[in-house]
Parts: C-alpha cells; sequence; structure tokens
C-alpha cells in the first residue's frame, strides 16, 4: 500500500501538517528522508518519514528515545527537532538544515 511519502508523489507536492514536502533526498532501512519547507516561515526542513509498520517493538521503542532525546537537546552541532506528526503508518520528523 503507498503511503502519502511514497514514489508515486514524485511528480507532485504534497503537504503534510504545515509542511510542503518536495524530492526524496536520503533514505535507509526504516525511513525516507525528503526535503520540506514550512508553509508559512518558507524555512527548508529535512523530513524524516519512519515507517512504523517495518519497526519491531524494540525499535519502535528506540524511536520513541530518540525523539525525546532529540526534543530536550539545543546545541549548535547536533540538528534541532522542530515537529513530530504520526500520520497513518509513519512517523514524521522535522528537523533544521541549511539547504537542499
Amino acid at each position: 500500500m503507498a503511503g502519502p511519502l511514497s514514489s508515486a508523489h514524485a511528480k507532485r507536492q504534497i503537504r503534510v501538517g504545515v509542511y510542503n514536502i518536495d524530492h526524496m533526498i536520503g533514505s535507509g532501512s526504516f525511513a525516507k528522508v525528503f526535503r520540506g519547507q514550512h508553509r508559512v516561515s518558507r524555512q527548508i526542513v529535512a523530513v524524516k518519514a519512519i515507517s512504523r509498520a517495518r519497526l519491531n517493538k524494540k525499535l519502535m521503542e528506540n524511536l520513541e528515545s530518540e525523539i525525546s532525546i532529540l526534543k530536550s537537546l539545543e546545541h549548535p552541532n547536533i540538528v534541532c527537532l522542530y515537529d513530530i506528526q504520526a500520520v497513518s503508518y509513519t512517523h514524521l520528523r522535522a528537523h533544521e538544515t541549511d539547504s537542499y
């Protein structure tokens, strides 16, 4: 089943929350990273889409722990976690970025 961030969206820009999602800029075993832009502030962000369906219980716990840690950190050498949303089967995380 194709989700909102599947390869089928390549020809059209989609919206998730307050973000316009552009092209994919990277991928891994459980996630894809897209270039995004906040619709109001125009801030460019990296949006990490994590397929929860592919995570076992331990990996889901690790994800929740990582989110908790990133929410509490503020350091110039660590990306800032701006937002997180659970959209059906996918976690979406918006991180600061300089360019993509």
